[in-house]
């Protein structure tokens, strides 16, 4: 072990743990649990070692070995090997003769152990810990609500807010976010100036078959119901193809790019939005059909025949 500035030449360090998992060294510095399993909050005497350090003393799962205090103790506890790791980069301390900070040297083991080590005591002790959120925005609240917490020294304790990749994540996604909304708004006014010229069209060219209706005594309400069911008919159907389309895109299209910014983020179209996105479109069809038809149906037959001629 090492405290301060004091070197060790032939010593390798250990590390605490509830939940190996979740140690810095696991989700920040590339560690990778390659056989066993990892420490738990009810594991007691065990320990997770480095492959390199395995193989080099002939180590496997199940076998135990002794930790001892360098610091001038006599302390020492004999632990369980149940997990083997290993590291994806390189450790900074190579060139330097401090043999605690190689990745090879490090061996992770439970608290209890821990604290026999160093304060000799079968309680849970810890010189430091990690604490996660599963809402980064409330991180500062949850902050002031802990140094609430009597019978704590505050004073002797330092708190680091470690959100840097949250902010870095949300700071792209927002920039995200800002040019999908963009390009939506873009191409939801494209998409309704074209509904309303395909339908003025479309109706245009049913002129005759409109006046030969109203002629014959068909209502304008009757038209304006009967244009609507067309529409209905073709428009439903797009809009549930839509639904198995955009998410078939937004697995491949959209995870590669959200993927870029964070793996941890799956996104998904749910039935919630496409049913609003859905009845957007509907709205914008009905209204843009009833102002097209009805533009027509106010004039009088003997008129739209005569328009035709």
């Amino acid at each position: 072990m090492i405290h301060g500035l004091k070197v060790y030449e032939n010593a390798g360090r250990v590390v605490g743990n509830r939940y190996s998992e979740k140690d810095t060294y696991f989700t920040d510095e590339g560690f990778k649990l390659v056989s066993g399993n990892p420490i738990t909050p009810d594991a007691k005497q065990v320990a997770l070692v480095h492959e390199d350090f395995a193989n080099t003393n002939g180590l496997n799962i199940g076998d135990y070995i002794v930790l001892k205090n360098v610091e001038g103790k006599e302390v020492e506890e004999k632990v369980k090997i149940i997990g083997i790791f290993t590291s994806t980069r390189k450790s900074d301390s190579e060139e330097y003769m401090d043999t605690t900070n190689l990745f090879e040297n490090i061996i992770f083991t439970d608290l209890n152990t821990t604290s026999k080590l160093i304060y000799e005591t079968d309680s849970e002790n810890s010189q430091y810990g990690d604490f996660e959120v599963e809402d980064p925005e409330k991180l500062d609240d949850l902050i002031a609500e802990m140094k609430e917490i009597e019978d704590v020294f505050w004073d002797n304790c330092k708190i680091t807010k470690n959100d840097s990749n949250y902010e870095n994540t949300k700071e792209s996604l927002d920039g995200l976010r800002k040019i999908v909304s963009t390009a939506i708004a873009i191409i939801l006014i494209i998409s309704v100036i074209l509904v309303v010229l395909i339908l003025n069209l479309w109706t245009k060219h049913r002129t005759n078959e409109i006046g030969i209706l109203l002629s014959i005594g068909i209502s304008k309400k009757d038209l304006i119901w009967q244009q609507i069911l067309e529409v209905l008919i073709i428009s439903v159907p797009a809009f549930i193809l839509s639904f198995v389309t955009s998410s078939i895109a937004t697995k491949v299209i959209g995870s590669k790019l959200i993927n870029s910014i964070s793996s941890s983020i799956d996104i998904t179209v749910n039935i919630h939005d496409w049913l609003i996105v859905s009845g957007i479109g509907l709205l914008i069809i009905l209204v843009s059909t009833i102002i097209s038809i009805y533009q027509i149906t106010k004039i009088k037959p003997r008129d739209i025949f005569s328009k035709i001629d």
